[in-house]
């Protein structure tokens, strides 16, 4: 059995996905289904009429009882009836009603929720950009035996505000943080005598003692494990439609490392299993095109919107039950559907409607792959920079261990020669050895479009900017004539590294070639980051009563300082420095020649330790900054094996590894709002005195940090023959996590990970990068030798002809 409460990758850069599992509130807003059977089953099943254990459910499945057909015990939240859709509604509030504004609600980014009060009833009005989503969400539930609260919709409704200051707040504040949208969608007219507005296209729902979750709006921010709930990653997946239909995909799930990825809106952490999914599939595909159409048009979606909007859940209805493999008969889908002017060839050219606070129309789905050229261009820019600063790194050598071990060849050459002109034999040579001192300096600098996770972050496409400088100081000793191994060498380094790098999420990826190539020197971008932090605490300790804090001048300080640090430091980047010592012990050998065959063989094999680390500062939001801290040791041991003609062509490698680590996340509260956040200036100097020393020491005055401890160790292997690549990774950790807030928790994670597949990319550039080499190396030594005409310096990635 497989179990797994979290993914621990094998060191400290991709902690950040494992600290997205135990923290809901920082996930991404993407779950995974995995096709192999790593997870525990549901806690919730019914077999033979009572609920089962996690442990029971699992035997039974390993009897070869189906857990897709075994149904979660009713609730509170579902049960076995289905309930259909209806326009009627026993919500006791129509269209023009009257009502007093009671106060606003916590509620989640992008929706405004508010109390009103009736004679009849105290009630909640919904403002939300995709409200129409939620109410078809409510629609599709019930047809799947979900029970939801009532949300009714209505046209427009009137509020009337008990002063001016509360209705000014209301429309100029409150609308646009809650929604992130313009106040006026929803207004259609103020009377400013009778303090009264009146909105369109709003929802209200009254609440009750029987109510429990409203799952249309989402599930709780945990980490899931009933059937009940975690089942809801399929309904979300297929309505994960945002404000526009035009943008809303054909298609829905895709495969990577053997897992289903499914995007929602919700905090929840899922941990659905295959079987909880393929149980909410076989209940979809009972769903007849007719339910899914009236789903829609009781949603109130604009009749043109609504026919269009019929056709794409019938196709990601289809991808859904392809991608898990669930039999079915796929519903008819039109793409090409059309209703007038407004409708035309599956899209609506239409953006704002009558009587909607929505615009269902705006935009085209982009795909940041839609001009595959750029992406070409991309690589083929990352693989001249690679290669120009490969190559400037050869010349900052200091000692070239070829040169010394082509003095050793020419000095068996002459004794050999001279032995030959005095006796007329040919001298057999002893086992001899040569030395050199290793004193290496590299710089890196490098520009790369990055697809999916890359060093702690999760974009869908990111350009990476790095830059940094290595030093690495040992000796070189050299072992010649080997029987088994003509070449023959022991090498020990210690390396220091620095690396600075950039993240930023691409909406296409033209935009690779828009940035400045001075983005490279990430250092600047840190030193003019602090720079403006620092001028943001300066503004704290100003004295000057003419200072403006307010935001709705952009000519304010504040205002200007704001705008800096957002340039610098936009919503979804990342700054990442990395501090890297790395003492290596390693042995190698090679043959140009292997059984008689023209292929060359390569052995080596390392021990050797490691210290990092790795600070990134991420912008979650424009009112978050997140600060990782991250420090780690580690050692372990390699061996690798390499068949060669011109290039690799079988290359084995095994890998153990063991160590700690530790890491800190400060999250910082930079909401520009000096009222609602009044510690912003001595924030602002602590993140600034990070970036500038290192020390966390301000922060954590401040606020405590969240604290993951760690202890680990990790087996992997690989395999690739040309263009095939096969990698094993099995790793257990065990890991402290204390939040700020005083919780501590002991946690185990065992993960077993197989990836293979075609990588023609690798195998590309083995070929390009044996051109280059012999374009390089230009003219070879020719001095001639009685044996081992072709020797190469195993595993230390030089190669002479001799």
């Amino acid at each position: 059995m497989k179990t797994s409460f979290v993914r621990i990758p094998r060191f400290i850069g991709w902690l950040f996905l494992a600290w997205l599992q135990v923290f809901p509130a920082f996930a991404q807003q993407v779950a995974s289904v995995p096709l192999s059977d790593q997870r525990m089953p549901s806690d919730d099943l019914v077999f033979e009429d009572r609920i089962v254990r996690t442990d029971e459910a699992y035997q039974l499945s390993r009897q070869g009882v189906d857990l897709a057909a075994l149904n979660p015990a009713e609730s509170a939240v579902w049960s076995k009836q289905k309930r259909s859709v209806s326009k009627e509604s026993s919500i006791p509030m129509n269209d023009g009603d009257v009502v007093e504004f009671g106060g606003a609600l916590l509620s989640a980014s992008g929706m405004f929720r508010f109390n009103v009060r009736t004679d009849e009833v105290t009630a909640i009005v919904h403002l939300d950009k995709t409200l129409h989503t939620v109410l078809l969400r409510r629609n599709l539930l019930g047809l799947m035996g979900y029970k939801v609260p009532e949300i009714k919709w209505l046209k427009n409704l009137k509020v009337t505000f008990e002063s001016p200051e509360q209705m000014k707040d209301f429309l100029d504040s409150q609308i646009p943080r809650a929604t992130l949208g313009a106040a006026s969608r929803w207004l259609v007219s103020k009377d400013e005598q009778a303090l009264s507005l009146v909105l369109q296209d709003v929802a209200v729902t009254v609440p009750e003692s029987a109510d429990h979750y409203n799952l249309a709006m989402g599930v709780p921010p945990q980490t899931l494990t009933s059937r009940t709930l975690r089942s809801l990653i399929i309904p979300y997946a297929l309505l994960d439609l945002g404000e526009s239909v035009n943008k809303f995909e054909w298609t829905v799930g895709r495969v990577s490392n053997n897992e289903i990825l499914l995007p929602h809106f919700t905090r929840g952490s899922f941990a659905t299993t295959l079987a909880d999914a393929k149980w909410a599939l076989n209940i979809l595909k009972t769903l007849s095109i007719n339910e899914i159409r009236q789903a829609v048009e009781y949603a109130h979606f604009p009749k043109e919107v609504g026919k269009l909007l019929v056709e794409k859940l019938a196709a990601r209805r289809n991808a859904l039950l392809q991608v898990f493999s669930v039999p079915a008969t796929p519903l008819a889908v039109d793409t090409k559907v059309a209703d007038g002017t407004v409708l035309r060839n599956g899209k609506l050219d239409k953006e704002d409607w009558a009587g909607y606070a929505s615009r269902f129309a705006h935009g085209d789905p982009e795909s940041p792959f839609k001009d595959v050229h750029w992406y070409a261009l991309a690589k083929l820019q990352t693989f001249v920079l690679d290669n120009i600063v490969a190559r400037a790194n050869t010349e900052l050598s200091v000692f070239d261990p070829n040169k010394v071990r082509t003095e050793f060849f020419k000095d068996q050459f002459k004794r050999g020669l001279d032995h030959f002109v005095q006796t007329g034999e040919f001298l057999a040579f002893p086992v001899g050895t040569w030395f050199t001192p290793v004193a290496d300096f590299g710089i890196t600098a490098s520009r790369d479009v990055v697809v999916g996770n890359y060093l702690g972050t999760d974009n869908l496409v990111q350009l990476a900017d790095s830059i940094g400088w290595s030093i690495q100081l040992g000796g070189h000793l050299g072992i010649e004539n080997l029987q088994i191994a003509p070449t023959a060498a022991v090498r020990g380094t210690v390396n220091l590294s620095k690396t600075w790098s950039h993240l930023k999420p691409l909406r296409n990826l033209k935009q690779v070639f828009e940035e400045p190539y001075k983005n490279v020197v990430v250092p600047l971008m840190k030193w003019q980051l602090t720079k403006e932090l620092n001028r943001l605490h300066e503004l704290g300790d100003s004295q000057d009563p003419t200072v403006e804090w307010s935001l709705k001048d952009d000519e304010s300080p504040l205002s200007k300082v704001i705008g800096h640090i957002n340039n610098n430091l936009g919503v979804g980047e990342s700054l990442l420095y990395v501090e890297r010592i790395n003492p290596l012990l390693g042995a190698s050998a090679s043959a140009a020649a292997f059984m008689g065959m023209p292929v060359g063989v390569k052995l080596s094999g390392s021990v050797d330790a490691v210290e990092v680390r790795r600070v990134q500062i991420y912008r979650k939001s424009a009112k978050t900054i997140q600060i990782y801290d991250d420090i780690g040791h580690g050692r372990g041991w390699s061996v690798d094996v390499s068949i060669e003609n011109l290039i690799p062509i079988i290359r084995l490698g095994w890998r153990r590894q063991k160590g700690d680590y530790s890491v800190r996340l400060h999250e910082v509260d930079i909401n520009p709002e000096v009222s609602e956040n009044p510690k912003l200036f001595d924030k602002a100097h602590a993140i600034g005195q990070f970036l500038q020393t290192g020390s966390s020491e301000l922060l954590e005055s401040i606020q405590k940090p969240h604290v993951v401890e760690a202890e680990y160790a990790d087996r992997s292997s690989r395999f690739a023959f040309l263009f095939w690549r096969h990698k094993k990774l099995k790793s257990n950790t065990y890991f402290d996590i204390k939040s700020r807030d005083g919780l501590n928790g002991r946690y185990v994670s065992f993960t077993d990970e197989r990836q293979s597949g075609l990588n023609w990319e690798a195998l590309a550039k083995d070929i390009i990068n044996y051109g280059f080499q012999q374009v390089a190396e230009g003219v070879e030594w020719a001095v001639p030798v009685f044996q081992n005409p072709s020797q190469t310096i195993g595993g230390m990635g030089t190669t002479t002809e001799v």
